[in-house]
């Protein structure tokens, strides 16, 4: 009986030990990997964009909207992004932040037309782009992130990050108020 019970109490402590570590080895790595996603580096500049100075405050949409992009001296981001003819549904969003960047999103949802028709036969019945902007606080604004948002017939919605090499050809595109292929 001794035998059972200094092996039960064996097994239970073990058993505490490792579930200890293994909660300590997941907060750790989860902790670790949040601080990772916000460093400086994950927010490359994309080359053609270029550094865009503004004396607006506050760093918010309005500031950002009367802002250029390297694609025209003459269009605004406001101009261009605003009147883009190809999306039925466009929005803003900003998600400020107290001592570092600001994200303003543009979301814009496209008729029917431009998604293909392997796109259908997925499944796509909804297709819009978001565009994530950063405005740090000395008025530095950059594109960060371009995403293709697909809702799928059964109600899922899919987002596939944009290679940086073809964010220029879609912003052109809005900028010059042409459809977007992807």
């Amino acid at each position: 009986m001794k035998i059972r019970v200094c092996a039960v109490v064996g097994i239970i402590a073990v058993s505490v030990t490792a579930c200890s570590f293994d909660s300590q080895d997941k907060s750790s790595s989860s902790s670790g990997s949040k601080i990772e996603r916000r460093e400086k580096d994950n927010f490359k500049m994309v080359p053609f964009h270029g550094e865009m100075k503004t004396t607006d405050l506050p760093l918010g949409i309005e500031a950002l909207k009367k802002n250029h992009l390297e694609v025209s001296a003459t269009k605004t981001i406001g101009e261009a992004f605003d009147s883009y003819k190809y999306a039925e549904e466009k929005k803003w969003l900003e998600t400020p932040s107290e001592n570092g960047p600001h994200y303003i999103d543009y979301v814009c949802w496209f008729h029917i037309s431009p998604v293909s028709s392997a796109a259908l036969q997925e499944g796509v019945v909804k297709r819009g782009v978001e565009i994530k902007f950063v405005v740090r606080g000395d008025g530095e604004t950059y594109i960060a992130m371009v995403s293709r948002i697909d809702i799928t017939s059964d109600g899922m919605r899919h987002t596939t990050v944009i290679d940086p090499s073809q964010i220029k050809k879609i912003v052109t595109a809005i900028y010059e108020n042409k459809e977007i292929s992807f």
